[in-house]
Formats: structure tokens, C-alpha cells, sequence
């Protein structure tokens, strides 16, 4: 199977950009942007900086992600990491999107928050389980966080 084709937009592959940080907004609430190297509307924004000329650009994951393939999006030697970021805030985001569903069913201990699901389908007992770490849940959505923890 062939390697996906990059398509280079705005952002060009002869520039490197560093990975600061990465946020989930909600469109419904006004919180997103236009990506700055596709133009579409994005509410999970990567910002990232032009090494060259250290302009800030906002972005949308995907393109983030062809940005890193290319080999032009490099982390920033601190804390951060856009693997693993991207990693957390997928977990946070399953999780929200069942909480918003089932926020009685939430157990939350020092360091996790969990929902398990349990229902029957064709005859069987099947469990789901849905967790982030508070941490990141703070990071990613502090407003879920804060409707957690208060």
C-alpha cells in the first residue's frame, strides 16, 4: 500500500516549524479557527512556530500531522511532545463525548477519570471503558475538569 501523498498549502515544506502546544475549542461555543495552512474550520488547534521568523500559526491536527511527516514539524524540547499530546487529547476527547452522554456513571480517583459502559448486545455482556488522566482533562478541557473536581 502506497505511502499517502503530503500536500504542501500554505506552510511550506522548506521552512521547520516547532510544536507548542495543542487545545480543543467547541465550535458550537465559538471557540475555533481557520486553520492557517488549510483554511477549514478547526475547535482541536495546534500552534506551532515558524523557526525561520518564529511567526505563530494555528492549526488543525491533520495538517500538524503532515506537517511532522514531511519532517518539518519538530517538538520543542520542553515538556511537550505532539505524539503524545495528540495521544492524550484523543483519550480526552472519547472521554468527554461519553461523559456528555452518561455524566452519572463517572468514577474519578486521583489521577483518573472513568466511565464504564455496560450493555447487552446480541446475548453478551459487553463493557467499554472510557478514561483520560485528570491532568490531561485539565489541560485539553478545563471546563470539564473544573465541573468535575468542584
Amino acid at each position: 500500500m502506497a505511502d499517502k501523498k503530503l500536500i504542501e498549502r500554505n506552510l511550506k515544506f522548506t521552512d521547520k516549524y516547532i510544536y507548542l502546544s495543542i487545545k480543543r475549542g467547541n465550535i458550537i461555543d465559538g471557540d475555533c479557527t481557520c486553520c492557517d495552512n488549510c483554511g477549514k474550520i478547526i475547535a482541536n488547534i495546534v500552534n506551532v512556530v515558524r523557526n525561520s521568523d518564529k511567526k505563530h500559526f494555528y492549526i488543525g491536527t491533520d495538517c500538524a500531522e503532515t506537517l511532522s511527516k514531511a519532517k518539518v514539524l519538530f517538538n520543542n524540547g520542553q515538556a511537550t511532545d505532539f505524539y503524545v499530546d495528540m495521544y492524550a487529547l484523543s483519550m480526552v476527547n472519547r472521554f468527554v463525548t461519553q461523559y456528555n452522554k452518561t455524566p452519572e456513571l463517572v468514577d474519578i480517583n486521583t489521577f483518573k477519570a472513568e466511565i464504564i459502559v455496560t450493555e447487552l448486545k446480541d446475548g453478551k455482556v459487553k463493557t467499554k471503558e472510557y478514561s483520560c488522566y485528570m491532568n490531561d482533562l485539565k489541560t485539553f478541557q478545563p471546563n470539564i475538569y473544573n465541573r468535575l473536581t468542584n
